[in-house]
């Protein structure tokens, strides 16, 4: 008899907000069960990085923000033909009730709902158990799924004991002790090119704004703003550019300050960290926005209140504050993860069981 377990994971396309979570939750489940395969399916953006992250991913060819009905025929096509042992959906609503058509155990993911009447929340009712990958308590559940819901707390990327060390950080980075090192890391997934040079000429103008006597402005820079980027700096020598890294958590921790344009999950993992931080939004992500209000270590603020002096006070302010308590242990962070791994686990055994 065969013994091998197949799970048909659908990862949502848009940003790598999605892949980079689910590849590190694939790679525990792989861990934990050397008999089991794991097949992806995505496409756009998170295609591509889950493919960069070593996975075999079926690309379902749909662009980052995929229409529903070519989502749905895709996705009906690959299950009348393969019966896997559990699918998983992160935020792929189209997929469950897809699965509960064809008899196969369905598992969704997310960390947010919507109002109960729109399309998208009512397909997920018909999934076996939804995954809340945050705490209860910020959203409002569905009234739908009770006793449905399962919280397993904050989930993120892998991480190594060197991303909780900022002295080697700093190293790696040739960052110099003395500098203080602001971080912008924009969202890949809701920058918008009408906000990519307001985005940039307010975040430079206050960087300038600082008055510390060494500082550098460390960009995280997309293709699609880095040209805008190189215009604006012109080789100055106190601000870098940085390709995307899959390792954002450890230029974290060596960075005094990040910016973002509203990215809930960076700005999460900087309080996992214990690194302050600002978020400005341009009001294109409601649910980054609702989250990030309530994450303690970060100041939310709106694009169209804001000044570069305003910005450069509010910077200046907070890197003069006391440092937070940064982050010590690789457990704590990684609890979420390991809770969303281990439930998976049992609905993998429970179905496997059943064939």
């Amino acid at each position: 008899m065969d013994s091998t377990k197949n799970i048909f994971f659908f990862s949502r396309g848009l940003g790598r907000g999605h892949a980079i979570p689910d590849a590190a939750i694939a790679n525990d489940l792989i861990a934990g069960d050397p008999n089991l395969k794991i097949t992806f399916f995505s496409y756009g953006l998170g295609c591509r990085t889950l493919t960069d992250l070593g996975f075999d991913v079926m690309d379902l060819e749909l662009p980052d923000i995929n229409p529903v009905w070519e989502t749905f025929i895709k996705i009906t096509q690959i299950m009348q033909t393969f019966r896997p042992d559990l699918v998983i959906s992160h935020e792929e609503a189209t997929v469950v009730p897809i699965a509960r058509a064809f008899n196969l155990p369905c598992v969704f993911m997310t960390d947010w709902f919507l109002p109960p009447e729109l399309v998208t929340m009512q397909a997920i009712k018909f999934a076996d158990e939804v995954l809340f990958l945050d705490e209860p308590g910020y959203m409002d559940e569905l009234p739908f799924l009770q006793g449905k819901i399962f919280y397993t707390g904050a989930v993120f990327r892998t991480l190594d004991t060197n991303s909780l060390d900022r002295d080697k950080s700093r190293r790696k980075h040739n960052f110099q002790k003395e500098e203080q090192i602001v971080l912008v890391a924009p969202s890949g997934a809701t920058i918008h090119k009408d906000t990519t040079v307001s985005f940039i000429d307010l975040t430079i103008a206050a960087f300038d704004n600082l008055d510390f006597p060494a500082k550098r402005l460390v960009w995280v820079a997309s293709d699609q703003n880095r040209n805008a980027l190189m215009e604006k700096i012109q080789n100055r020598d106190n601000i870098s550019i940085m390709d995307p890294h899959y390792d954002l958590p450890e230029t974290i921790i060596a960075s005094d300050l990040v910016i973002t344009n509203g990215n809930r999950i960076t700005i999460m993992e900087c309080e996992a960290l214990g690194v302050p931080s600002i978020s400005i939004s341009y009001g294109r992500n409601p649910i980054d926005d609702f989250r990030i209000a309530r994450v303690r270590t970060n100041l939310p603020l709106r694009a169209k209140a804001v000044t570069p002096q305003l910005l450069g006070k509010i910077m200046m302010q907070t890197l003069s504050e006391p440092c937070l308590p940064r982050a010590k242990s690789i457990d704590a962070i990684s609890r979420g993860r390991a809770a969303a791994v281990e439930r998976l686990q049992f609905h993998l055994k429970r179905n496997t069981e059943l064939r």
